[in-house]
C-alpha cells in the first residue's frame, strides 16, 4: 500500500527518537530482519537478488542495520554514496525497491522552509512501529491503520489460514473462508491465495445503493447477528456517506464468528475512524477498518480497576455508626 504525499517528520522529533529508542544497531538481528524480508517476497514469486542487485542490497543492507536498533532510521544520499561507495542512482534505486516491499514508511524529513534531502525510514514489522507513526510522525491511530492496511490484513489471513488445507467446519473469523466453506464445500484444499481474493472481489466488486439492498447482500453471505447488529448500529448512526455506503462490507469483516466482544470492539473501531473521517481522508475505509480492529483484537484494552461498593456496611459499630439501617 502506498501513500499518496510523502510523510515528514522534524529533525528533533526524528533524531530523538533514535537516541533515545534504547538499543543500538545489532548485526544478529539485521540478519533475521533481512531473511524475513526475503522469505516475505517468496511468497510474492519475487526474488531478492533481483529486486536488490549487486550495490543496490549494500544499501538496503545498511539501511537494516540501522533499523535493527530501534526501527527508525534517517539518512542522506551522500552519506551512503560515501560510506558504500555507490552512486546517486544506486541509492534511489534501492530506496524505491524498499517501497516496493511495501514493508517499511519512506518519510523526508523538513526543516523550517522545506523538505531537506534526508530519508526518515521506518520498518513496519519493527515492534516500535506504532509508536514512531504517533511520537515522530504525529499519525492517528486511523491514519497508523490505513497506512499498514493492506499489509495487515494479508498477515492475517495468511497466520490463521493454512493454505495447504482446511477443515470444513466454519471456525475462521475470516469472511472469505467463510465463503469457500458455504460455496466450495466439496473442496477440502486450498493449493492458492488467489482463491481467497477471487471471493472477495466476488462480493466487494457488488455495489447496492440503499440500505435495504445492502441488507439483503449481507444476509447472502451472513446469518450472524452480532453482524446484522453491526450493520444496524452504522445504518443508525450519522456518519460519513463513505462508511454507510460501505456498511455491509465493514459488516463483513468483522467475521462470521463474531461474538459480543467483537461486536463491542467493531462499535468503537468504526466509531473512532468516522470521528478521524473528518480530519483525515481514506481512500479505502474498508482496509482501515479491517487493519484496525484486528489490532484491536490483537491489543485489547486495559480492563478498569473494580470500583469498591460503597454502600458495604461498617463491619464494626463505631461513633459514627448509623443505627438507622438496621
Amino acid at each position: 500500500m502506498t501513500t499518496k504525499n510523502t510523510l515528514t517528520a522534524t529533525q528533533q522529533r526524528a533524531q530523538f527518537y533514535i537516541t533515545y529508542g534504547g538499543n543500538k544497531p545489532n548485526r544478529s538481528v539485521k540478519e533475521n530482519r533481512l531473511k524475513q524480508l526475503e522469505e516475505d517476497l517468496l511468497q510474492q514469486n519475487i526474488f531478492m537478488d533481483e529486486l536488490f542487485p549487486q550495490k543496490q542490497f549494500l544499501v538496503l543492507e545498511q539501511i537494516a542495520f540501522w533499523l535493527s536498533a530501534n526501527g527508525i532510521c534517517k539518512v542522506g544520499t551522500d552519506t551512503l554514496e560515501e560510506k558504500l561507495g555507490v552512486s546517486v542512482r544506486t541509492v534511489r534505486n534501492a530506496i524505491k525497491a524498499i517501497k516496493l516491499t511495501d514493508q517499511f514508511v519512506v518519510g523526508r524529513l523538513r526543516s523550517a522552509k522545506s523538505n531537506c534531502g534526508k530519508y526518515v525510514i521506518v520498518d513496519k514489522k519493527h515492534e516500535n512501529f506504532k509508536s514512531i507513526m504517533r511520537e515522530v510522525f504525529l499519525l492517528s491511530e486511523a491514519s497508523i491503520a490505513q497506512l499498514n492496511a493492506q499489509q495487515n490484513a494479508q498477515q492475517k489471513i495468511l497466520k490463521d489460514i493454512d493454505i495447504s488445507t482446511f477443515e470444513q467446519e466454519n471456525k475462521s473469523p475470516n469472511l472469505y473462508l467463510s465463503l469457500i466453506n458455504s460455496k466450495q464445500a466439496n473442496n477440502k484444499y486450498i493449493h492458492s491465495f488467489d482463491m481467497l481474493e477471487k471471493l472477495k472481489e466476488e462480493v466487494e466488486s457488488q455495489q447496492p445503493k440503499t440500505a435495504d439492498e445492502q441488507r439483503t447482500l449481507l444476509l447472502t453471505y451472513t446469518d450472524n447477528e452480532y453482524q446484522r447488529l453491526f450493520f444496524d448500529f452504522i445504518q443508525s448512526m450519522p456518519y460519513p456517506s463513505i462508511v454507510r455506503e460501505n456498511a455491509y462490507k465493514l459488516t463483513l469483516r468483522v467475521g462470521s464468528d463474531a461474538d459480543v466482544k467483537r461486536f463491542i470492539a467493531a462499535k468503537e473501531v468504526i466509531h473512532h475512524i468516522s470521528m478521524d473521517i473528518e480530519y483525515n481522508h481514506f481512500d479505502n475505509v474498508v482496509a482501515v477498518f479491517t487493519a484496525a480492529l484486528l489490532n484491536r483484537l490483537e491489543y485489547p484494552s486495559i480492563r478498569p480497576a473494580e470500583q469498591v461498593d460503597r454502600h458495604v456496611r461498617a463491619t464494626k459499630k463505631g461513633v459514627f455508626y448509623n443505627w438507622l439501617e438496621d
